[in-house]
């Protein structure tokens, strides 16, 4: 097995954990950004099922839906671009609620991520 491949297997076990659990702690900006960077460095694809790419989804979807209302805030500079970052997350996440699961868009969930991520994540600590 490739060293991509046992990172990813170790990632979607600890990803599917965190889903199952009934009360999920809070995700952390290292988590956020560790996640969304291996599915936007394209070692995700190595992923060969559905279910596998279900499992990236639900998670990618937890954290932006986590991260929208730290972008809300306001500490954070710049409200027209923290709206327009907003209003594209939610617009993806219903896109998603419509569409379903997919690599294609678990990379546009993870890009999503990065992208509410970078404003707040000085202002957050370590927990969202």
């Amino acid at each position: 097995m490739s060293n991509d491949a046992e990172v990813l297997r170790r990632l979607l076990v600890a990803l599917r954990r965190e889903l199952l659990n009934s009360s999920p702690e809070r995700p952390t900006v290292a988590a956020v950004r560790n996640t969304a960077g291996f599915v936007l460095s394209g070692r995700a694809f190595l992923a060969g099922d559905g279910e596998e790419a279900e499992t990236l989804c639900l998670t990618l979807r937890r954290y932006v839906t986590y991260l929208i209302p730290h972008v809300q805030s306001p500490h954070v500079e710049g409200w027209a671009s923290a709206y327009e970052l907003v209003r594209s997350a939610e617009d993806l996440l219903k896109e998603y609620d419509q569409g379903g699961a997919s690599f294609p868009m678990a990379v546009r969930l993870a890009g999503a991520c990065q992208t509410l991520l970078e404003p707040v994540s000085e202002l957050m600590g370590d927990r969202l």
